[in-house]
C-alpha cells in the first residue's frame, strides 16, 4: 500500500512539473479562417502558424481583393526588396538564409518570417500586418474576433486554474494517504 501511494504522489508530481513546463515552452498557435460568404461565392481561407521559431500566413480569396492587399503590402513594405514577375508580387531579405519572404499573386498571399534571424522590431511590424491582412482578406471584424480572442484566453485561463487547484487539492490528498500509510 505505501508503495501505491509513494507512486501516486511522484506520478502527480510528475504531472504538475509536466504542465507547467509544457506551458513555458510553448507558443505555437494556429489560426485558419474559411469563408464562401463572398459576393461571388468564392471560398477564402486564411491560415496563420506562430510557432517559436516562424511566423507563415497562407492565404486564398477572392481575385478582386488582390488589389487591396497590395496596396497594404505595398504600403506597409515599401517598393526595396521587390520583384515584379507579371501579376506576381515578391518582397524578400535579399539573402539566402530566407529570413523574410512574401509573395502576393492573383487570390494567393505567402509570407513567412524566421523569427530567430529577423531583427524584433521587423518581426512586430510583420505580425501586425499579418493580423491586419488576416481581416481584410476574410472580411471579418477585428474588433469582434478580438473580444472573442479575449474571451476564449479568459475561459482557457480559468479552465486551468480550476485544473490547477484540482492537482493542489489531488496532491493534498496523496500527502495525507502517504501520512496515513505510513503510521500503519
Amino acid at each position: 500500500m505505501t508503495k501505491l501511494i509513494t507512486t501516486l504522489v511522484i506520478a502527480l508530481f510528475a504531472l504538475v512539473s509536466f504542465a507547467q513546463t509544457e506551458s513555458k515552452t510553448t507558443s505555437s498557435y494556429s489560426i485558419s479562417i474559411n469563408t464562401d460568404d463572398d459576393d461571388d461565392g468564392y471560398n477564402t481561407s486564411v491560415s496563420i502558424k506562430n510557432s517559436d521559431d516562424v511566423l507563415r500566413l497562407k492565404a486564398r480569396f477572392n481575385k478582386h481583393k488582390t488589389h487591396k492587399v497590395k496596396e497594404i503590402l505595398l504600403k506597409r513594405l515599401g517598393k526595396d526588396d521587390l520583384k515584379i514577375n507579371g501579376n506576381t508580387y515578391q518582397w524578400s531579405n535579399g539573402n539566402d538564409d530566407d529570413e523574410f519572404e512574401c509573395k502576393l499573386s492573383d487570390g494567393n498571399l505567402f509570407i513567412i518570417v524566421d523569427k530567430q534571424v529577423v531583427a524584433n522590431h521587423f518581426f512586430k511590424e510583420i505580425n501586425t500586418l499579418v493580423n491586419d491582412l488576416r481581416y481584410v482578406i476574410s472580411g471579418h471584424d477585428s474588433k469582434k474576433e478580438a473580444k472573442k480572442d479575449k474571451d476564449r484566453a479568459k475561459r482557457d485561463l480559468e479552465r486551468a486554474q480550476r485544473d490547477l487547484e484540482r492537482a493542489e487539492r489531488d496532491l493534498e490528498r496523496a500527502k495525507r494517504d502517504l501520512e496515513r500509510a505510513k503510521k500503519n
